[in-house]
Parts: structure tokens; C-alpha cells; sequence
């Protein structure tokens, strides 16, 4: 605005230096009151805020490679809350994952995205036997994230990596050569020489849950009636999908290892920081891929069904408690062209495009080369 008005002052004065030889002080003395009007722009809001008590928003937070969500979109008042929701391709940088706006009517931090690092662990090597070594990929070839990170203490096949950002940690759970229950390790990031450790046993409970379980194990008339979350303590779990979800890391379906038989599953784990929580997830998968779009939807793609059938089958459901916004939404997906099992998912950066490729048609079957992309548009 102060620039409006320094233009027309000084076109006033060039036609005065024009007409009137004696003009120099008249300039200095506009020059002077435009200085002043100025600074009476610059203070205008915070008079009206001072005097009249109207309240200072925020801007709304622009975000490269993501957008904010807030709790109030409509009215960014102080005490506004915001979460970055980055596209697929990008992480929340940590520390910068939520932000609120501070009385003054700006935000205490900036919300912002970078592209993650790519972290390698386990897996079956060439022999066909479990590995326990990690690798990191920086595709962005950063000297910061050159860094390598200590073996797993166990190896690991058909595993679950995940990234736990309110530790921060990374958790590495399950696998089949577990012959018992469950375990996670985890490494925590916030040390300097960070080493794995013993972390927890996805499929155990709260210590509510477990209270309400064995009362109601103690009374018949209720017993038959109790959904028991956490039904697989004793058990482990093979190739399973995971995602983090709302900061929160979440093991879906797979494969129970009772040890003489296996069984698909639809149960879900989901961790809070402190304790695990079950739930159910619709279709029982196994060697199946989930894509996640925003923090409020889950696409689950083909995979090993119930009947030891491969699926071909697409679903959706809603996730957590953010919601998503446009143009995400729930759909009926078409079938994959083929049944897949072991197969790999992902959705294309800054798109909500989903490319699946890899995989087998069949327990027989040898790997495929193709891909498919699902266009959302």
C-alpha cells in the first residue's frame, strides 16, 4: 500500500519542480507527511487491534509438496491448531509436523515436507535364508543423511519396517522365522550411536485390555459376548502391511504363525507410544500392498485370501481420526487385470495415481515384470 502512495507524491512533485522554481521546500515537507502516512499504514492493524480488539488470524500456511489441515479451517484464530499433510513422495520434517497460531497472528513454526530417506532391512537373500543387515538410500544424495544405521539383532523374513515419528524411532516387527510371539525391536534416532533393542510384543494389549479380558473370561453369561482385541499373544505374524498413520505405526492383516499351521487374518495393530491396540480391517490379506492417501484412506490391493486363493480385489476404508479432502474420496475400485500376491504398491509423487507392480498370480507362479497404474482423475 505504502508504495501507491509514494508514486503519487512523487508525480505531485515533479510537476511542482516543473512550475515553481521555490519548490524545494514544499517537497521536503511531502516527503515528510508521506513518511509519516506510512508509518501510519504500517501501525494501522495493530491499532485496530489495540483499540478496537478485533483479533489478529493467521495466514493460511502454504506448504510445498503438501497443504495444512486445521482444526478450525474456516477461522485461523490464535490457538489455531495445523498438521501437514505431505503429498505421497514426502514426510513431515520432524519438528515440523504441526504448528499454532500464536497471539500477533503468526504461526510458531513453519510446516514443511521433505523427501525421506529409503531404509532397507531383512528380507531372504541368495540362498533363500533370513538376512539381518539395513541399508539406507538418499535419493536426493544429501551429506547430512549419509548415515548408516547397526544390523537388526535378529534376521527377519516377510518382516514389518516402520517409522515411528513421535520417538523418533524406527520399529522393525514380526517375520516368519518367529517361532514364538511376536516381538518389535526398535532403534532410537535421538541417540548419537543409536543400537537396536528389545521393544514390545505387537499383539499384547493394554494392561485395560488385558483386565477386561480376564474378567470376562470369568464369567460365562459374558465371555461369549467379549471381542477379545488381542487374540494372537501367544502367536506370530508374517507378511503383514504397515503404514504410520497419523504418527501412529499400524501392522494390517497378514499371516498368524501358530507354529503347525498359518492363518490369514484381517486384525490390525496399532501403536500409540506406549501400548498396541487390535482392531479389525475388513478382508483378510496376506502378501497383499496398501497405499495411503492423506491421513484419512487405505487402498488395499490383491493379495493371499482366506481360502488360499489369490485376490485380485481393491478396497478402501477410512483410517484414524483425520478426515481427507478433495479429491480424495472413498470409491468402488475396479479389480486389478490379474490376481497379484507379493506384489509392491506405491502412489506416484505429488499425485494420488497408485502403480502396482511385481508379484505372483499364484503360489507356482514366478515373479511378474508388469506394472498397472490406477489414474485417480
Amino acid at each position: 500500500m505504502g508504495w501507491i502512495f509514494s508514486l503519487l507524491v512523487m508525480l505531485k512533485l515533479l510537476s511542482l519542480s516543473k512550475s515553481n522554481p521555490d519548490s524545494q521546500e514544499r517537497i521536503q515537507e511531502l516527503e515528510t507527511r508521506v513518511h509519516k502516512l506510512e508509518e501510519i499504514v504500517e501501525q494501522l492493524e495493530s491499532t485496530f487491534v489495540q483499540r478496537y480488539g478485533l483479533i489478529k488470524r493467521c495466514p493460511v500456511p502454504v506448504i510445498e509438496h503438501g497443504f495444512a489441515q486445521c482444526n478450525n479451517e474456516k477461522d485461523l484464530k490464535p490457538k489455531t491448531r495445523c498438521r501437514v499433510v505431505c503429498n505421497a513422495g514426502y514426510i513431515a520434517t520432524p519438528g515440523r509436523d504441526e504448528s499454532r497460531c500464536m497471539e500477533g497472528g503468526e504461526w510458531s513454526y513453519e510446516l514443511k515436507c521433505e523427501v525421506p530417506v529409503v531404509v532397507i532391512s531383512g528380507g531372504e537373500i541368495n540362498d533363500g535364508s533370513g538376512d539381518s543387515s539395513v541399508e539406507v538410500i538418499d535419493l536426493e544424495r544429501r551429506k547430512k543423511c549419509n548415515v548408516d544405521i547397526p544390523d537388526m539383532t535378529s534376521q527377519r523374513t516377510f518382516h514389518n519396517l516402520l517409522y515411528h515419528p513421535d520417538g523418533p524411532e524406527i520399529l522393525a516387527c514380526n517375520g516368519l522365522n518367529s517361532t514364538g510371539p511376536a516381538t518389535c525391536d526398535k532403534l532410537d534416532l535421538s541417540e548419537t550411536n543409536p543400537s537396536w533393542a528389545p521393544h514390545s510384543n505387537p499383539h499384547q494389549g493394554s494392561s485395560l485390555d488385558e483386565a477386561k479380558q480376564m474378567f470376562h473370561s470369568r464369567d460365562p453369561y459374558q465371555s461369549t459376548a467379549y471381542f477379545d482385541r488381542n487374540p494372537h499373544k501367544k502367536y506370530g505374524r508374517f507378511a503383514a502391511e504397515s503404514v504410520t498413520i497419523n504418527n501412529k505405526p499400524v501392522i494390517i492383516g497378514g499371516m498368524v504363525n501358530k507354529g503347525d499351521s498359518h492363518e490369514v487374518t484381517n486384525t490390525a495393530r496399532s501403536f500409540d507410544g506406549r501400548d498396541w491396540f487390535g482392531t479389525k480391517s475388513g478382508t483378510k490379506r496376506a502378501f497383499f500392498c496398501i497405499v495411503k492417501l492423506q491421513e484419512g484412506l487405505l487402498v488395499d490391493i490383491g493379495g493371499f485370501g482366506s481360502r488360499q486363493h489369490v485376490l485380485k480385489t481393491v478396497s478402501s476404508r477410512t483410517c484414524g481420526a483425520r478426515e481427507y479432502v478433495s479429491p480424495v474420496e472413498r470409491r468402488e475400485f475396479q479389480d486389478i487385470p490379474l490376481p497379484l500376491s507379493g506384489h509392491g504398491c506405491t502412489v506416484l509423487p505429488d499425485s494420488y495415481d497408485i502403480i502396482v507392480a511385481g508379484g505372483s498370480r499364484d503360489e507356482r507362479d514366478n515373479s511378474q515384470s508388469g506394472s498397472y497404474i490406477y489414474s485417480w482423475e
